[in-house]
């Protein structure tokens, strides 16, 4: 699919990797729906795309952890006419600490909006593009969703959930000429540790990436139809080496890794 002149909506897209993702996007030629919380931001990233690539770009403000939020949105953009035929599902956020001593609330509250908007999301859009003959989505995941991560025991396993269901639709919409592709990033230069509340660690000093290469790659990724990605060399080769690993060994590196104390 050409996807010059379609529309996209991209979700988180007020900063980090979505609003580069936005940013590839219209680089090449995409109109952007920008969804997010924060409506300056939106409008900030809106006037960027428009004045750099000269494509449209338009903004929702929503809070997709509500209950129902995904269908809302949905379903403004239909009232008015508009077909989405690129879906990114970026947002989500992280919670670290010790499992026990999180707020049960905002846990259940990062699901709401890791696992359940973007199911819902993928089912509302991918429906729309399998009728209109086709599209593409990417779901942002992480590299935490391939082995068990403790102090990220939730979020590790709401990104293993987004992996298992994107390289699963992969394969169902394939006939359908609907790709699904899902990006699995190590640690990205975003805001991600000021909102999980982890400290930066030296492993992650060593391998983080900007945000505007992990999308550059996601996106590359998506526009070919592949239906998995980790970016950069180094967090595939630390998965390659690990792979081996039995996952209680994983798992124990790991909490040491990312352990504040």
């Amino acid at each position: 699919m050409d996807i010059r002149g379609r529309w996209a909506l991209v979700t988180g897209a007020s900063s980090g990797i979505g609003r580069d993702v936005a940013r590839e996007l219209a680089a090449r030629g995409v109109h952007c729906v920008l969804v997010a919380r924060r409506e300056e931001r939106l409008r900030e990233t809106a006037r960027d795309l428009t004045e750099h690539h000269g494509v449209e770009a338009e903004i929702e403000t929503a809070d997709l952890g509500a209950p129902g939020a995904a269908a809302e949105l949905f379903a403004r953009l239909t009232q008015r006419g508009r077909s989405i035929d690129v879906l990114v599902n970026n947002a989500g956020f992280a919670v670290h600490g010790d499992f026990l001593g999180q707020d049960v609330d905002r846990v259940s509250e990062m699901i709401r909006v890791n696992v359940i908007a973007l199911t819902e999301l993928t089912h509302l859009f991918a429906n729309s593009m399998a009728e209109r003959g086709g599209g593409h989505v990417l779901n942002v995941a992480s590299i935490a969703g391939l082995t068990p991560v403790p102090t990220y025991a939730a979020y590790a396993a709401t990104k293993a959930y987004v992996v298992s269901l994107s390289e699963s639709l992969a394969h169902e919409l394939a006939p359908r000429n609907v790709r699904v592709t899902v990006a699995m990033p190590g640690v990205t230069w975003t805001e991600f540790f000021e909102v999980s509340g982890q400290k930066t660690t030296w492993f992650g000093r060593m391998t983080g990436k900007k945000s505007a290469d992990v999308a550059r790659i996601a996106v590359d990724a998506a526009l070919k139809g592949r239906s998995s990605t980790i970016t950069g060399w180094r967090n595939r080769l630390t998965m390659a080496l690990s792979a081996p690993v039995p996952r209680h060994l994983k798992a124990w590196v790991t909490w040491q890794l990312n352990r504040n104390d």
